[in-house]
């Protein structure tokens, strides 16, 4: 985790960088259809980001109290809690605020989160 703070433009930066396997990497399988269709590269995970942002796709645990991270970051991105919220895990880009999401070149192996925030100077009541 490393956070900066940049008061010049009163804006904080978070930035959490986790080292696993990234989130797409973690997925259960959805079916062996969907195995078979990314194995053949008929189906990539950018084609998951939507059903993943939208909390459709279960944790691997199969526990019902898992897999709900993501989708609840996405809720608080584009209802105005951060000003930028991108997510980089495996081969995928997202901007969570602006929903641009892309394929990478060069995969990350894990999960990178990084996230601003203004933020307004105290006023004494």
């Amino acid at each position: 985790m490393f956070v900066y703070n940049c008061p010049e433009e009163k804006r904080t930066i978070f930035t959490f960088l986790d080292l696993g396997v990234g989130i797409f990497r973690s997925l259960k399988a959805q079916s062996t259809w969907q195995a078979v269709l990314k194995s053949l590269r008929l189906s990539t995970n950018l084609a998951i980001v939507p059903k993943l942002l939208a909390g459709e796709i279960l944790s691997r645990t199969g526990k019902t109290e898992r897999g709900k991270g993501v989708p609840r970051i996405k809720d608080h991105a584009v209802g105005g809690t951060f000003d930028r919220f991108v997510m980089i895990t495996n081969d995928i880009y997202a901007n969570l605020v602006t929903a641009e999401y892309r394929q990478l070149k060069l995969p990350l192996h894990g999960t990178l989160f990084s996230f601003e925030m203004i933020y307004l100077p105290r006023v004494e009541v």
